[in-house]
């Protein structure tokens, strides 16, 4: 499981290096994105997001492992509002309470030896 863990919170630190580099950007160009800072540590998340869910898959199956990935939602939500100060809606909540609530309700069951 740590890998999965691993893998989304890679995702999660892109999304906010690259919320980061979209806010510095003077303007939108090839040099200026490669030169950026924060796009470049994007970039190496998600190397490091690559490698860790690449290592879930070899003992989770996809199916299994994928579902994890809708824990992201909440903790860029959550991200979202720390981090830059955006605003939250009954919306964000209900719709977090949805997904999280879908994650327990598909998540495999332990195996009990009898």
């Amino acid at each position: 499981m740590r890998y999965i863990f691993l893998s989304i919170l890679f995702h999660v630190c892109a999304s906010v290096a690259l919320k980061f580099g979209a806010l510095n950007l003077s303007s939108f160009s090839l040099v200026n994105v490669l030169t950026n800072i924060f796009y470049l540590l994007a970039l190496f998340f998600l190397f490091l997001q690559a490698l860790s869910w690449q290592q879930s898959l070899r003992y989770f199956n996809l199916s299994h492992a994928y579902m994890f990935t809708s824990l992201y939602y909440p903790i860029i939500l959550l991200a979202s509002y720390f981090i830059f100060r955006e605003s939250l809606t009954h919306g964000n909540f209900f719709g977090t309470t949805i997904i999280i609530s879908g994650l327990l309700l598909t998540k495999k069951p332990k195996k009990h030896n009898v």
